[in-house]
C-alpha cells in the first residue's frame, strides 16, 4: 500500500491557497526546513505567518504531525451537503520524512446530515505553501465517518457547526456578547416651574392579614442508605486480528516503523500493543511490525485506514 493510497479516510483533507513563496527566513543557507517551536496556540500562529501563508485563523485542526487549514467550502447538491477545501502544512520532522511531503491539499464533500466525509482528491507537495511538483495519491472516494478528535472529525464540525471554536483563535473573539438587559420603561427628568402636584390623601387603611394556619409538624427523612459499590469493570475483549504496518529486513527496522506509526497516531494508539514477529519466507527472514490490541474488525479496519493516512503501509492478518 503506497505512502498515500488510503489518505482519505480520516484527513477528510483538501485545501487550497494561492501558491506562495516561503519567506527568507522560513528556510536557512542550506534549505533546511523550519518548524513550530512548539504547539501553543502563540508559538503555532507566529511561525504560520512567519512561514506559511496559511491564516491562523483558518486552522481547524492541530496535531503533532499536521496543521489542517479550511480554506473554502460551500453547499452543493442536498440540503447540509458541502464541496470544501483544505490545505496542511507537515509540522513533524518525522512525518515529512516518513511521508515525503511537506504540505498538501484536498477537494472533499461533507455531508453533515451524516456527519461523514468523502475525500475526491489530493495531492502532496515537496515543499511548503504546495509548491513544487505535485504528486497525487491514489485514493477511493468514499464516504467516511471519523471518531472524535481527528483531523476529518474537526473538519466536518468546522463546517457543520456554526460554534465550532478554532484552535488558534482565542476564545475571546468568538464569544458571543453578553446580553444587554433592557429596561421596561426609562424615566425621564423634567425640569419645570410649574408647582408640584398636590399629593394624594393615603387610602384608608385595610384590615390585618387573618392569621397564617400553624406549620405542619417537619417530618426528618433518615439518611438512605449507602448504594452498593458499581462492579469493577470487566477487561477490554480483543480479537484475534492485527494489523501489519511493514516488513522488514530487521527487527530493528521493524521496531523504527512501530516508533513511526505511534508518533504518526498518538491517541490513536491508545490501548494498543505492538510486537515484532520474523517470518521465514522461502530462504529469507522478514520482520513483521504488527498492532494488537483490537476489540473488533471494525476497529482494526478503521485504525489502517488512520495509518494509511498518515502515509504508513497497513492491512490485517487473523489469527494471530
Amino acid at each position: 500500500m503506497g505512502a498515500s493510497s488510503v489518505k482519505q479516510s480520516w484527513i477528510l483533507a483538501a485545501a487550497l491557497c494561492a501558491v506562495l513563496a516561503a519567506p527568507a527566513d522560513a528556510q536557512d543557507s542550506a534549505g533546511a526546513l523550519s518548524y513550530p517551536a512548539s504547539l501553543d496556540r502563540e508559538a503555532l500562529s507566529a511561525w504560520l505567518r512567519a512561514t506559511t501563508n496559511l491564516d491562523p485563523a483558518a486552522v481547524v485542526s492541530v496535531r503533532p504531525s499536521d496543521i489542517i487549514g479550511l480554506i473554502s467550502s460551500e453547499p452543493v447538491g442536498a440540503a447540509g451537503q458541502h464541496h470544501v477545501t483544505i490545505r496542511s502544512e507537515v509540522i513533524s520532522r518525522q512525518t515529512v520524512a516518513d511521508a515525503g511531503h511537506t504540505s498538501w491539499r484536498a477537494d472533499v464533500d461533507v455531508d453533515c446530515t451524516g456527519a461523514r466525509g468523502k475525500v475526491n482528491r489530493i495531492l502532496d507537495y515537496p515543499q511548503r505553501n504546495l509548491q513544487g511538483a505535485p504528486r497525487e495519491a491514489t485514493i477511493t472516494a468514499r464516504w467516511l465517518t471519523p471518531p472524535p478528535g481527528t483531523h476529518l472529525d474537526a473538519v466536518i464540525r468546522a463546517v457543520c457547526e456554526p460554534a465550532f471554536q478554532r484552535p488558534l483563535v482565542p476564545v475571546s473573539q468568538v464569544a458571543a456578547a453578553p446580553p444587554t438587559r433592557v429596561d421596561a420603561a426609562p424615566r425621564a427628568t423634567v425640569m419645570s416651574d410649574a408647582p408640584p402636584p398636590a399629593v394624594a390623601a393615603p387610602p384608608s387603611p385595610t384590615p390585618p392579614p387573618a392569621a397564617p394556619p400553624p406549620p405542619a409538624p417537619t417530618v426528618v427523612a433518615s439518611e438512605p442508605a449507602a448504594a452498593p459499590a458499581p462492579p469493577p469493570p470487566r477487561p477490554r475483549t480483543t480479537i484475534r486480528t492485527a494489523a501489519q504496518i511493514a516488513a522488514a529486513d530487521s527487527e530493528a527496522q521493524a521496531r523504527q516503523a512501530l516508533a513511526a506509526i505511534r508518533r504518526a497516531l498518538g491517541d490513536g494508539m491508545a490501548g494498543l500493543s505492538t510486537t515484532v514477529e520474523p517470518a521465514t519466507v522461502g530462504t529469507r527472514t522478514f520482520y513483521r511490525a504488527l498492532v494488537h490490541g483490537f476489540g473488533s474488525t471494525a476497529e482494526a479496519t478503521r485504525f489502517c485506514d488512520a495509518a494509511a493516512a498518515r502515509g504508513k503501509a497497513c492491512f490485517l492478518r487473523t489469527g494471530r
